[in-house]
């Protein structure tokens, strides 16, 4: 067994190396997968992004249909009040001239103007409370798209950054890394045999 290196076990100093040679290697291909993981990660990431995007956008447009719709239907409901308080004035005006009441002087002029008065602010009262439910929908509305503008532009930054990963180059960097120790064993059993 002489020529085989000190203690006569060659063969096994050279196992060693071999291993270490391995783990390399392994570590290599671990760094390959943890920043293609990581890719991924970050292309799910942006999809989410995306998708919250265009849902910002559903969302916003919703928003400014509420927003009509309300104000759609306080015109409704204002020329429906409008109608109510005609149909009291007329009555009044009716009871008025059947008690023989000359129209729009005195008191029946006062009552008349209580009257149209009355109309006028339940209408503005009504017109005030859609404006400002209109207005919620709007902020409402502003808020979501600028929530999906947001989103948009974490996604563009998540693609760009997955785009950057490159997992040949965090390899090579950790199999360049593991070498060293290789080799300084390698030379180490070299000498040694």
């Amino acid at each position: 067994m002489a020529g085989k290196g000190k203690g006569g076990g060659g063969g096994g100093s050279y196992a060693g190396t071999a291993l270490m040679a391995a783990g390399a290697v392994s570590s290599a291909i671990g760094a390959f997968y943890s920043v293609k993981s990581a890719q991924y990660q970050a292309e799910s990431q942006a999809m989410t992004l995306e998708f919250e995007q265009f849902m910002s956008y559903v969302n916003a447009r919703n928003a400014e249909q509420d927003a009509q719709a309300t104000l759609t239907a306080a015109e409704y409901e204002s020329g429906k009040v409008g109608m109510q308080y005609k149909q009291i004035k007329e009555a009044t005006r009716s009871r008025q001239a059947a008690r023989g009441i000359q129209g729009g002087v005195g008191s029946a002029g006062e009552i008349a103007a209580s009257i149209e008065f009355a109309k006028e602010s339940d209408r503005m009262a009504i017109t005030r409370n859609a404006v400002q439910a209109a207005s919620a929908h709007r902020t409402r509305k502003t808020n979501i798209r600028n929530r999906g503008r947001f989103a948009g532009v974490s996604a563009a930054n998540l693609r760009g950054t997955a785009g950057a990963l490159n997992p040949w180059i965090s390899s090579g960097m950790s199999l360049l890394g593991d070498a060293g120790g290789v080799a300084k064993m390698w030379r180490e059993e070299k000498r040694s045999s």
